[in-house]
């Protein structure tokens, strides 16, 4: 058993991510890798699953000194070396990058890292001076600094962190007069929700980007970079939720766009590859269509989140998971993609009211599909929390199917047979008590 732990070759991730970043640890382990992992102390007890507490790095993931010295510490005590350094987490892609390279590990370089990955305001400003298409913004940092500019754009706009994570804090402007109440918003949205990684990019509170809106559908382009070569593994379109709250509420896999359109978001993907310098790593690129443009709103150095891994898989054939491991071991990876991607969604059903649940309507409607998986999260009488816009979903529809028009037919039932009762009168009545 010894001798066999030593002929595998040692993967070290940096940070463990958010719950649903469990199947990247599923995939190294099928890969029959040896887990290491760099994190906090306050990693979840399901990593230990994975990763020997043993080979396990307390160290701080969002800070490059940190991270750096004490993995060679933990190299030199325990005489090991990594075949490989890798993160499936935005937030942590800069500081595995500085590792990376002093390790001489493959992976998306430093001076890549810094030009996309978690900073909005220095992509925009790269992509826009290499003439990829942006929209307008101006950035500030102060309550008054905002105010002066609020005019310089069109309205409507978007307002979010430059440093965030999640989308937390990005709120629409519908006009400038609406700037303070949705600056306001933004910064009570962005405070609410808790992470640990937020304690670090505490550091960035006051700086802010504001961006013109432009209505179209919202998909990401996704795919990996080895050697200069690109492989593109698909597209993603992200189902947004009610406006002026940009939360994404579930997604699609590829995308429901034309062939022009298509060709037109890759090849913008593909000139931003070449200006960010990306290479050795994946990528996750959002984007904005409308008929005539296509733009920018974002790109990182890393792999899509969420469920959208185990998505392109069952789509496309490929594991992307699996290929990214491959590229940080320095493996060379072959993309061969299904003569027919399968048409896979999900989609979450969040409330808009605050109160009391009393009761789902239309689930029975679903039990007709094949391939179907509905889970629902909230009991009858739970309370529903929604603070500052944001709440959790109460259904989940997971589905895939051959054919778009099977799918289109599943969405339009989900949005118009399943609704959802909540009883919002003692929200009401305490409010009226405390403004009282």
């Amino acid at each position: 058993m010894k001798k066999d732990i030593l002929k595998r070759k040692k993967l070290l991730l940096v940070n463990w991510g958010t719950q649903d970043k469990v199947y990247p640890f599923q995939v190294a382990k099928k890969m029959g890798l040896v887990l290491y992992l760099a994190t906090t102390a306050k990693y979840p007890n399901w990593v230990k699953n994975f990763v020997d507490e043993k080979n396990i790095i307390i160290t701080n993931p969002y800070d490059s000194e940190k991270l750096i010295t004490d993995v060679f510490n933990y190299m030199e005590n325990s005489r090991v070396s990594f075949d490989g350094v890798t993160t499936f987490f935005e937030m942590s892609i800069i500081p595995t990058a500085d590792l990376a390279s002093v390790l001489s590990l493959p992976f998306l370089s430093s001076e890549a890292a810094r030009r996309s990955s978690g900073n909005k305001l220095v992509m925009r400003i790269i992509s826009k001076k290499a003439g990829i298409n942006t929209p307008d913004f101006f950035s500030f940092t102060s309550y008054h600094e905002g105010m002066e500019k609020s005019g310089v754009l069109k309205y409507p706009a978007v307002i979010k962190p430059i440093r965030s994570g999640h989308g937390f804090g990005a709120i629409k402007i519908e006009k400038k007069e609406d700037f303070v109440e949705c600056f306001l918003l933004a910064k009570n949205q962005r405070n609410h929700i808790y992470d640990e990684w937020m304690d670090y990019y505490d550091l960035y509170k006051n700086d802010w980007i504001v961006e013109q809106y432009i209505p179209g559908k919202v998909i990401s382009v996704d795919g990996l970079v080895q050697n200069n070569k690109l492989f593109i593994i698909g597209t993603t379109e992200f189902f947004m939720g009610k406006e002026p709250f940009l939360v994404q509420e579930g997604e699609c896999i590829p995308a429901r766009i034309s062939f022009s359109l298509e060709k037109r978001a890759r090849n913008l993907v593909s000139r931003l590859i070449k200006i960010l310098g990306f290479d050795n790593c994946g990528f996750h690129c959002e984007l904005r269509l409308t008929k005539k443009e296509t733009y920018l709103l974002e790109i990182a150095g890393r792999p899509p989140g969420g469920n959208i891994l185990e998505e392109y898989h069952l789509s496309t054939g490929i594991n992307f998971a699996e290929k990214y491991i491959s590229i940080a071991l320095g493996e060379k990876i072959k993309i061969k993609k299904n003569k027919k991607d399968k048409h896979v969604f999900i989609k979450s059903i969040i409330p808009s009211d605050s109160g009391i649940l009393k009761e789902i309507y239309g689930l029975d409607y679903l039990s007709t599909y094949k391939n179907l998986t509905v889970q629902v999260h909230k009991n009858k009488g739970s309370v529903i929390n929604r603070i500052y816009g944001l709440s959790d979903s109460i259904i989940t529809v997971k589905g895939s199917c051959n054919k778009e028009k099977y799918m289109n037919e599943i969405l339009r039932t989900i949005e118009s047979k399943i609704k959802i009762d909540i009883d919002s009168s003692f929200v009401n009545r305490i409010l009226s008590k405390i403004t009282n």
